[in-house]
């Protein structure tokens, strides 16, 4: 489920919808080849290319949203009506007018066409990671495959229904089909507390649980958190707390000191996310229902915004401040709201990559920054020391 926190170094996408039930399309007889396909880490999550109407489209990878999304530009080249239907998130229900069927997409060497496919807004996916997503990925088409995301070779292979041709790590816990069409797993917290889990590629947070699991694993609350404000497409804003996990199991393997988020939703699952996944050689195999995790970088700590202000990207490609939190960093550098950051240690803010922008305001180094800030017409330098705010 992509769900989306406002404050740009440590976002996550958003909840944009899924299906009551998951629809499954038609994979035809090729079952055993392998695809791999370049990985873009988009910093809350990350997006592959797929070939729609002739254009190579990026699509973020959403291992929790139950149907394929693509943005409402592309209704432009589609032919037949639209059709209604509602559309189900959590607990939460939409209706919408915008649901096609018949059309075809290419994804690496294969031909598929989902059953069907929602036409959604997509623009917010720009403001929030600064890429523009054109389409989302969903469970419909994933679970025809296993699905290894090896964010250090940047690669994502995708293989279908025959046993996978990659080499497995040798970590590895089973998945169990849920009736909502959910593939969950259960790891443990703590003094081997069981939790059960999905795996969200498209949540930022290495950890999300719900209500009732969130006061299972802090049964006296957490020793310290920090207010984030949640939004989904509609608008609708929700706010929530991020605190610190002291540790994970998943199999054999134990993460620590990792950021979790509290979901607001009492029927939401509970889930891990992008920056645990992407830390590790990750396999989900559907058809065969195994999810391999293995440690493919050392034990780090999680981190999140250590500037102490939230961020959207302009039409421009630059980041803008839209809040700062008047006990952070930003603050106390002189930073206000609706500054446009456009240079960063003299370099121009065009020349980094997203993933380096979200790299650097998520950086454990106390080491100052020197910025340019575009405030009223005017350019001005401020110089900002990060820090831990969790």
């Amino acid at each position: 489920m992509l769900l989306a926190v406002n404050n740009a170094a440590g976002v996550c996408l958003l909840a944009i919808i899924s299906t009551a039930v998951m629809p499954r399309g038609d994979l035809g007889d090729d079952t055993s080849s392998v695809d791999v396909l370049p990985l873009k880490d988009i910093g809350a999550s990350f997006t592959i290319p797929i070939t729609f109407f002739g254009y190579k489209i990026p699509f973020v990878i959403d291992t929790e949203c139950d149907c394929t999304v693509i943005n409402t530009s592309f209704t432009n080249f589609l032919s037949q009506e639209p059709m209604e239907a509602t559309i189900s998130s959590g607990s939460s229900t939409v209706h919408t007018n915008a649901v096609y069927k018949g059309v075809t997409m290419t994804i690496g060497t294969r031909q598929y066409q989902p059953e069907i496919i929602v036409a959604a807004n997509l623009s917010a996916l720009a403001q929030i990671s600064g890429e523009y997503v054109r389409g989302i990925l969903g469970k419909d088409i994933l679970t025809n495959w296993a699905v290894a995301i090896d964010h250090l070779n940047e690669e994502v292979a995708l293989q279908g229904h025959e046993a996978p041709l990659f080499p497995l790590p040798k970590n590895n816990v089973p998945l169990r089909l849920l009736p909502s069409g959910s593939f969950v797993f259960t790891g443990s917290v703590g003094n081997n507390v069981p939790l059960t889990l999905t795996v969200d590629s498209g949540s930022y947070y290495s950890v999300s649980l719900n209500p009732n699991d969130w006061n299972l694993v802090f049964p006296h609350g957490p020793k310290k958190t920090i207010q984030v404000t949640s939004s989904d497409f509609g608008g609708s804003a929700v706010e929530t707390v991020l605190a610190r996990l002291p540790s994970l199991t998943i199999g054999s393997e134990r993460y620590d000191d990792l950021l979790c988020y509290r979901i607001s939703k009492t029927n939401a699952l509970s889930r891990v996310g992008w920056s645990l996944l992407k830390r590790n050689r990750t396999i989900i195999d559907y058809p065969h229902r195994r999810l391999y995790m293995s440690r493919i970088e050392r034990p780090v700590a999680d981190e999140w915004d250590t500037t102490g202000m939230d961020l959207s990207w302009t039409e421009r490609g630059r980041p803008s401040v839209t809040f700062v939190d008047p006990h952070g960093p930003a603050f106390a550098a002189g930073i206000s709201a609706k500054d446009e950051i456009i240079s960063i240690d003299d370099r121009p803010i065009e020349l980094f990559s997203k993933r380096e922008f979200w790299d650097l305001f998520h950086s454990s180094a106390r080491r100052t920054l020197k910025l340019w800030v575009l405030r009223d017409g005017r350019e001005l330098e401020v110089h900002l020391r990060r820090r831990r705010m969790i």
